[in-house]
């Protein structure tokens, strides 16, 4: 019924569409337009420049800092929670038990949301009553307490371990569900045949 009549579906995506163009693309093309401009960011004065500011912050190293910290946090943001989920897959995807009880453990993050799990790993990283640096000063490692999130060294790897925490569960729900697409006689053909672990995961 509603095939044959297009303009229904149309009007019924209306909302949706008025939404996306209301938070995405208008506020996209208003700062591409902005970037235009030298505006200092408060009442209605602008002066048009072109690219003026895009050859300023090319040569701004704090700009190209930037560039470089988004780029090595996506790169590990990639390949840890992948690695990660993939290991649990493996040792989830065995007869192990309790494995549903795993499953949903490692799961739970991934249903938290981005504002919570901020909120989370901010009270975990803080430094003067964050879980880790208290862990360090009961042990006696007070030393070794320090400002994570504001730290030069430590600010990346802490930002990652917290998103990677939440990525998790996903990867490893995706690798479980191929792992047991994998018929149960070929892996028990290769360990009569004497197959490795290492060997099973590449080959099979």
């Amino acid at each position: 019924m509603l095939e044959k009549r297009p303009a229904v579906l149309y009007l019924m995506m209306l909302p949706a569409l008025l939404i996306v163009c209301s938070i995405i693309v208008f506020p996209l093309l208003s700062t591409i337009y902005t970037s235009f401009f030298y505006w200092k960011g408060q009442g209605f004065a602008m002066s048009f420049v072109g690219l003026e500011n895009y050859a300023n912050i090319f040569g701004d190293p704090r700009f190209l800092n930037a560039i470089k910290n988004n780029v090595l946090w996506l790169a590990m943001y990639l390949i840890v929670p992948v690695l990660i989920g993939f290991v649990l897959a493996v040792l989830l995807n065995t007869d192990v038990r309790g494995q549903n009880t795993f499953k949903s453990i490692f799961y739970f993050p991934g249903v938290i949301s981005f504002i919570a799990t901020g909120i989370i790993f901010s009270l975990i990283f803080n430094n003067r009553s964050g879980l880790i640096n208290e862990a360090l000063r009961s042990i006696g490692l007070e030393g070794l307490a320090t400002s994570w999130l504001s730290s030069r060294y430590f600010a990346l790897p802490s930002i990652v371990v917290a998103s990677s925490w939440q990525y998790v569960g996903f990867c490893m729900v995706l690798f479980l569900a191929a792992l047991q697409q994998v018929p149960r006689e070929l892996i028990e053909a290769a360990d009569m045949d004497g197959a490795r672990f290492h060997q099973k995961i590449i080959s099979i």
